[in-house]
């Protein structure tokens, strides 16, 4: 289906002695074609998704292929706590042992894999009927940070392709904003249902209880990509922080890299190490037009098909343990 899609005189994708894969998931013994692969190259890859689900990132990340292979091979496994300090140790043993560099060192099945975050779920919703005091604690002091609201970006075209990079946009700076302990950020779902609408940011900030509210509007000219951003406060409706961007759309990353940054400086909010790395670094770097590419898959993600997906039992049981934190 692939080479149907490429031009005539485009070569074949795959080759005989060739590694196939997306870098950030492909096993170390998958680097190697000499080896013969089995499930517990599988099973290391579901680690690496496993990983990214609850921490943000891939265990491994680099500007380029090659430079994700050496890590894959050589680097120690980043502690997901050092990133999520409420991350049980448990989970992360399990990840951990998911991501083993020798395939004999891993689960010898997912069975064994889904039967360990099985147990592992119920150690935690065990934990949490106990903690009900804290988590009351805990739901308060999130009720105190500041809460952002980033409303879809417009496109400022009928190109339905632009419609993709202005949503692909606004998902990325959300993603890159939740991962902040200091702010409360509305999820991309409930801000998508509000694409449009009438209502002022005064009117917003009560009805989600935010302090803030993000939006702005998308302008592609050729392969120049035109983006404006504005933070506005609810209480005031004044304008706390404006911009314009202009950058190649190739370069999307870029741009939401600079706007999320901007506005962690604009609110003046606490960010720890780890958040300011997260925030700097490319969740993708797997070759030129990874960017609107994967703008692109975002709107296969927000899709009926991304549900069937999601109820993948591994899946479920790795995110359960972590939202049970």
């Amino acid at each position: 289906m692939a080479r149907a899609l490429l031009p005539e005189t485009t070569g074949r994708i795959t080759e005989s002695g060739v590694a196939v894969g997306t870098a950030a998931y492909m096993s170390p013994e998958q680097w190697d074609t000499s080896q013969k692969l089995d499930d517990r190259s599988d099973l290391y890859s579901l680690g690496c998704v496993l990983y990214e689900m609850i921490v943000g990132l891939p265990p491994f990340v680099g500007a380029t292929p090659h430079v994700i292979m050496a890590r894959q091979a050589l680097d120690p496994v980043p502690p997901m706590r050092s990133a999520r300090s409420t991350v049980p140790e448990r989970l992360e043993r399990a990840v951990q042992r998911a991501l083993s560099k020798v395939p004999g060192d891993r689960f010898h099945s997912l069975a064994e894999f889904a039967a360990e975050l099985a147990e592992i779920d119920i150690e935690m919703r065990t934990q949490t009927s106990t903690r009900l005091p804290q988590i009351a604690s805990h739901r308060q002091a999130a009720r105190d940070r500041p809460g952002i609201l980033v409303l879809p970006f417009v496109s400022l075209s009928s190109d339905e392709s632009e419609d993709l990079i202005a949503s692909g946009l606004t998902d990325e700076i959300i993603t890159s904003l939740s991962g902040l302990e200091a702010l409360r950020v509305i999820s991309y779902t409930s801000a998508l249902q509000l694409k449009d609408t009438p209502k002022g940011v005064r009117a917003l900030g009560s009805e989600l209880n935010v302090t803030y509210v993000l939006e702005g509007s998308v302008r592609s000219v050729g392969n120049t990509l035109r983006v404006a951003a504005r933070l506005v406060a609810t209480d005031s409706e004044e304008l706390v922080w404006g911009h314009r961007y202009e950058g190649e759309i190739d370069n999307l990353l870029e741009q939401e890299k600079a706007i999320s940054g901007a506005v962690v400086e604009a609110l003046a909010v606490r960010v720890t190490t780890a958040e300011k790395i997260r925030l700097s670094q490319h969740r993708i770097a797997d070759g030129p037009r990874s960017s609107t590419t994967s703008v692109r898959g975002r709107k296969y993600t927000n899709s009926p098909a991304r549900h069937s997906i999601a109820r993948s039992s591994i899946c479920t049981r790795a995110w359960s343990c972590a939202a049970t934190t």
